[in-house]
């Protein structure tokens, strides 16, 4: 069964650090709707603003070439939307 289209008024994302993965976590009416992962490699030095894009643009399936920094200030809903735990 495919979810339900969820309401602008009752969104939320989270963003949340674990190990060196950033998780962000989508919820509708207080309740858990979807998320995504943004995985660091080992080889790799860890940077949360590159692991918050991805995440990011993964959960809303927003094209990579899309910088989320310029979203933030066209879009003053999206702002609202993302809360940022850690």
């Amino acid at each position: 069964m495919k979810k339900p289209t969820p309401s602008h008024e009752l969104e939320e994302i989270k963003i949340t650090i674990k190990d060196r993965n950033v998780i962000a976590t989508h919820y509708v009416a207080g309740k858990y709707f979807n998320h995504s992962i943004a995985k660091c490699h080992p080889s790799d030095d860890f940077d949360y603003s590159t692991g918050r894009d991805i995440a990011l643009k993964r959960l809303l399936c927003i094209e990579p070439s899309i910088s989320v920094t310029k979203l933030k200030e066209t879009t003053p809903y999206f702002n609202n939307l993302i809360k940022e735990n850690f």
